[in-house]
């Protein structure tokens, strides 16, 4: 079962600056392993050492969060997008009154998402 792994520009090197890659497995554990079969090098930036993904690192299949489903065992249909976002982080602090929000980029995602 192939599916469709978005690569974070951060990690195209090693991919040869590809975007998206074909790459099979039945589940995420075995995207990643064959992952690292094809471009070695990559799965350690995905997992720390014990192989668990890192917590900075986001996984999405068809949009779903793994995290929310079965982790690194949630299975992958043939044909499935999977999506790994590093976590982006940053800002500077401060709280508008109508909102609760705690940093710039907070406002400008919400301000962002609003359907007036």
């Amino acid at each position: 079962m192939a599916a469709k792994v978005r690569i974070p520009a951060p990690l195209r090197k090693l991919t040869k600056e590809q975007p998206v890659v074909d790459i099979a497995g039945k589940n995420i554990e075995e995207v990643l392993a064959n992952l690292e079969k094809q471009y070695p090098g990559i799965k350690e930036r995905i997992c720390d050492e014990n192989g668990q993904i890192r917590r900075f690192i986001n996984v999405f299949v068809n949009g779903e969060d793994i995290r929310f489903k079965e982790g690194a065992k949630t299975s992958v249909s043939e044909g499935a997008e999977i999506s790994i976002i590093p976590a982006i982080a940053g800002g500077s602090t401060h709280r508008t009154e109508d909102s609760g929000l705690r940093t710039e980029s907070d406002l400008a995602v919400a301000q962002s998402c609003r359907h007036d």
